[in-house]
């Protein structure tokens, strides 16, 4: 009776694309870290801000008075100013002082 060899396993032409490309990889890792890195990119589409957004209100302009009330003796300044943008200025509780607009008044009064 003539033997005849069967093979365990179906021979194929050659290696497939990711025999080729990642050899030592199976195909699960390589889904799973793609699945990730796309989690990974989108994630900071949906982060929420630090601390709370609110608006803010319009700035309130505050206007002080350029002369003095009458009866108010005028001080010369001592020196100079203390920085840019200060202005010898009358103050109706402290008297006589350096203002500025943006950071208000400076101590140091006469």
């Amino acid at each position: 009776m003539p033997v005849i060899a069967v093979q365990s396993e179906p021979s194929r032409a050659g290696p497939t694309t990711t025999d080729i490309l990642m050899p030592h990889i199976s195909l699960p890792l390589v889904r799973i870290a793609a699945a990730a890195a796309a989690i990974a990119s989108l994630a900071g589409c949906v982060a929420y801000p630090a601390y709370p957004v609110r608006p803010h209100p319009a700035p309130v302009a505050v206007v002080e008075p350029v002369a003095p009330p009458p009866g108010v003796v005028y001080v010369e300044p001592v020196g100079v100013a203390p920085a840019p943008g200060y202005l010898w200025r009358y103050h109706r509780v402290y008297g006589w002082g350096w203002w500025h607009p943006h950071y208000g008044w400076r101590a140091g009064w006469r």
